[in-house]
């Protein structure tokens, strides 16, 4: 189990892309998903294009096999020199990726931001939660959190 970026951690259950350009956060998140009961492959790209390339298969994200379509995509809204949010346009402007889901994790409480994030299909998360919070979510997006209360 390796936590270089790039490189997956977990045994593959579900795959999650990470959209973070911030080594701490990335970090974290790999650590939250691997002290979870999650199990979860988590790739981790650094950039909205290299997000892009990598949903779309191209570049060095071309083979299936190492850069496996994701169930979920988790994602901040604020990138150095870019927005979360022109992201989400242009995911909603590809059907051809399917309905997977989007976390979006914001400091932001701009209730217009955060009401375009919602308007694309994504959930917001506000950062100072954003561990426990996107741990929930993927839980409930993969199914977890309802066989674990059919068991119940």
């Amino acid at each position: 189990m390796k936590g270089h970026k790039g490189e997956a951690v977990g045994d593959g259950s579900c795959t999650i892309l990470l959209i973070e350009d911030d080594d701490n956060d990335v970090f974290l998140f790999r650590r939250a998903v691997r002290h979870s009961t999650l199990r979860c492959d988590v790739h981790v790209v650094t950039s909205l294009e290299d997000a892009q390339a990598y949903l779309t298969g191209q570049g060095k994200y071309r083979e299936r096999r190492k850069s496996p379509t994701p169930n979920i995509i988790v994602t901040d809204l604020a990138f150095r020199g870019d927005s979360g949010l022109s992201f989400l346009k242009w995911f909603k402007a590809h059907p051809e990726l399917g309905n997977i889901p989007v976390i979006c994790v914001t400091g932001t409480l701009d209730p217009n931001k955060l009401g375009q994030a919602a308007r694309f299909g994504a959930k917001c998360i506000e950062k100072t939660t954003f561990l426990d919070d996107a741990i929930r979510v993927i839980k409930e997006v993969v199914g977890e959190d309802r066989s674990s209360r059919r068991a119940a």
